[in-house]
């Protein structure tokens, strides 16, 4: 019958952690016990008797005092180190409590956290205490969607056109696929291109010429395909050899032949491998631009989606429409 409550350790494993916990304090003991015994072995071995008579390690009162020197530095030492792995302990104890709530991790940058807290802590007037807890309650509605589902709340165009922009330049000469679904929205290949426009064409084109594969899909009514050709943007992607890999698909064509890839067509995306996707989410007033995906299944359903409207696309061509054949003034 085994007796109840936390298994015992075995002896032998119980003296080897105790011997490895105390090992300075061990090791002077058995120093100190074979200094203290020379000069009695001295005495009983005749040869050693004759050599060392005269040295001072066979002075019992010499041999006593190194032994008691050893085992009190021995186990000084010990209890030193303990005293130290106890203080690293406390400490990595509470790193690893900070570690919870704060990224320890290299890619983490907390100067921007630093400057709200200080603001946070400035504000000091009891009338702002509410104040302060509900902007705080705000800041962590807005962040958690990132935190667990990978995805950024709606962002304004500043913000979503900087991020995209830099994305690009950093992708120039990745190996990955690099896609993109242009539903021309307004303010999206404007007729007129922005100066923000004419540089986000530009990105495109280095990303291009860095060897990185990359295409584009615009999707729209085949009505709208002639107004859409005159826009400088969109003529980029047209021709045998355009500036910038590009096609086009027509509603009218997934609508008659794949009513649910219809409805899975959103606003659009700039797609970056596996690893982020700038969705458009444009809103009337132009205020709200986007938003930035990380979710890895979110990101395979749009490398889905590009591929199954590939398979209804066509070559842009600026003088005739693909799918009438009619030329184009």
């Amino acid at each position: 019958m085994t007796s109840s409550g936390s298994p015992q350790e075995p002896p032998a494993k119980s003296v080897r952690q105790a011997l490895r916990a105390w090992s300075e304090a061990t090791l002077a003991a058995i120093a100190a016990a074979i200094v203290f015994s020379m000069p009695y072995l001295i005495e009983l071995i005749s040869g050693l008797r004759r050599v060392l008579s005269g040295s001072f390690i066979a002075d019992k009162n010499v041999s006593s005092a190194l032994s008691f020197g050893l085992l009190f530095i021995g186990v000084l030492l010990t209890v030193s180190r303990r005293i130290v792995e106890s203080k690293i302990t406390t400490h990595l104890t509470q790193i690893a409590e900070l570690a919870k709530i704060v990224d320890l991790s290299g890619n983490a940058h907390y100067g921007d956290l630093s400057r709200v807290l200080k603001l946070y802590s400035n504000i000091t007037n009891p009338y702002f205490v509410g104040v302060k807890h509900e902007l705080i309650d705000q800041l962590r509605f807005r962040l958690s969607p990132m935190a667990t589902e990978g995805t950024s709340p709606p962002l304004p165009a500043s913000v979503f056109t900087r991020e995209e922009y830099n994305a690009l330049l950093a992708a120039r000469g990745a190996t990955y696929k690099i896609r993109a679904i242009a539903t021309l929205f307004d303010g999206d290949f404007d007729p007129h291109p922005t100066a923000e426009e004419e540089a986000f064409v530009d990105a495109n084109k280095k990303l291009i010429k860095s060897g990185a594969d990359f295409g584009r899909l615009f999707v729209l009514e085949s009505a709208d395909y002639a107004s859409a050709v005159t826009r400088p943007s969109v003529l980029d992607h047209a021709g045998r050899k355009p500036e910038i890999p590009g096609r086009v698909v027509f509603f009218e064509t997934i609508r008659q032949v794949d009513p649910e890839l219809y409805r899975s067509v959103g606003d659009g995306f700039l797609l970056f491998g596996e690893l982020v996707a700038f969705v458009d989410t444009p809103s009337s007033d132009r205020v709200v631009r986007g938003k930035i995906v990380t979710d890895p299944s979110r990101l395979a359903q749009f490398h889905r989606l590009y591929d199954r409207l590939r398979a209804y696309s066509h070559a842009i061509d600026a003088s005739r429409h693909p799918l009438t054949g009619q030329s184009i003034p």
